[in-house]
């Protein structure tokens, strides 16, 4: 996205440049040295040699030049305001879908929660009656089972928000050093 900025301001930077082309150039040119026929007399004063002078350039002769390269410009500035537009929607439907992507992640990690907690009521409603003699030992190591699966579903779910989350983090333009 910020290259398609970049690109978009170089272009019309070159707009200017091909409007000023239509406007007449004036410089101011000049030099300054020593010009002698023996080394003996080269740093004397008749030896001495300047030159200054004005310089005007009329863009008389080269308007259809100059008209081809400010239409020339223009069509580079439409198409890399273009290029940015495009860029900027892609990476707004990418934020979107990250954050779309985080969302259903969360979703799904608070389900798991409540799963978590049900589970974790059941398995102590399994050892109360298991206390009581009302149970096998079997079905409090069955009841056991649920919760410990739905934790480690839990954590692969949380890997998977982190994922969602540095996704996010891409998608708005971010990043993190190595090491940091």
């Amino acid at each position: 996205l910020a290259q398609s900025l970049a690109q978009l301001h170089a272009a019309t930077a070159q707009v200017g440049i091909a409007e000023a082309a239509f406007y007449p150039s004036i410089k101011l040119t000049g030099s300054f040295g020593y010009s002698s026929e023996d080394l003996g007399s080269l740093i004397s004063a008749p030896a001495r040699l300047y030159n200054v002078g004005p310089s005007i350039s009329l863009p008389i002769f080269e308007g259809g030049r100059n008209k081809a390269n400010l239409a020339s410009s223009k069509a580079q500035v439409d198409e890399s305001l273009a290029n940015f537009r495009g860029r900027m929607l892609q990476a707004l439907r990418e934020v979107d879908d990250a954050l779309a992507e985080l969302q259903g992640r969360a979703t799904v990690v608070e389900a798991q929660h409540r799963t978590l907690a049900s589970s974790s009521q059941a398995l102590t409603v399994a050892r109360s009656r298991y206390d009581k003699g009302a149970v096998s030992y079997l079905d409090v190591t069955e009841a056991e089972r649920t919760p410990l699966a739905t934790e480690r579903a839990l954590a692969q779910l949380r890997g998977t928000q982190w994922a969602a989350t540095a996704q996010l983090v891409k998608a708005l333009g971010g990043g993190w050093a190595q090491g940091s």
